[in-house]
């Protein structure tokens, strides 16, 4: 489990889902509401990266203020079970930040091996966090058997090597109870959030209705 005593004292590194920046946020018209939880995290954490694919992602550093964008690229090297260039390069440009970090985050499973062998190389505790499970997922994009196999593996590796696994929903917290042996305190629901300054009640609808 993962026990903090002084938020402001904490350095959180975020890790995008594999091959996602800020520009993808912006084109599916999400990045408003994926940033708002980390700009508001951040007035009370001491320090937040974002580690993304795309180069060109410094271009929204003017609407994040204080979070610190690291961009790099992802991609794998023909035959190899993991985004080893990838991790490479993240560590020659960003040891420093890394270093610094005291909790490594994913955004989803997909691209969690790469957070997954950073916190073991550096020693940090790593939040493993998804929207949804990355396993239903692949299973309804492909029918590849090698594929789903191995996309089980790091969904199984991720869940198992995180110090705290957040998914949105009790359907999925027993789901990977059940399917990977995982101790229940390990698991945290944090569903989905809504912005009650966009969404909320208003009596006087209620009562014209």
């Amino acid at each position: 489990m993962i026990h903090l005593t002084e938020l402001s004292d904490v350095n959180l590194t975020l890790f995008f889902t594999a091959g996602v920046g800020l520009n993808d946020w912006e084109k599916t018209g999400n990045l408003h509401r994926e940033i708002e939880i980390y700009k508001r995290l951040d007035k009370d954490l001491k320090k937040i990266n974002f580690i993304t694919y795309n180069l060109g992602d410094k271009k929204f550093q003017n609407q994040l203020y204080e979070i610190n964008i690291l961009p790099t690229i992802w991609f794998k090297l023909p035959g190899t079970p993991l985004p080893t260039l990838t991790q490479w390069m993240i560590k020659q440009k960003y040891a420093k930040q890394l270093i610094q970090s005291h909790i490594f985050k994913t955004n989803q499973i997909s691209g969690a091996e790469v957070p997954i062998n950073l916190a073991k190389k550096y020693g940090k505790k790593i939040i493993v966090r998804c929207g949804f499970l990355h396993s239903e997922f692949i299973k309804k994009q492909t029918k590849n058997e090698k594929i789903i196999r191995r996309e089980i593996s790091l969904e199984k590796k991720a869940f198992q090597s995180a110090d705290l696994c957040v998914v949105t929903s009790l359907r999925d917290k027993m789901k990977i109870l059940n399917s990977y042996s995982l101790n229940e305190e390990k698991i945290k629901v944090i569903p989905n959030y809504v912005d009650t300054d966009v969404f909320r009640f208003i009596p006087e609808i209620e009562k014209k209705i």
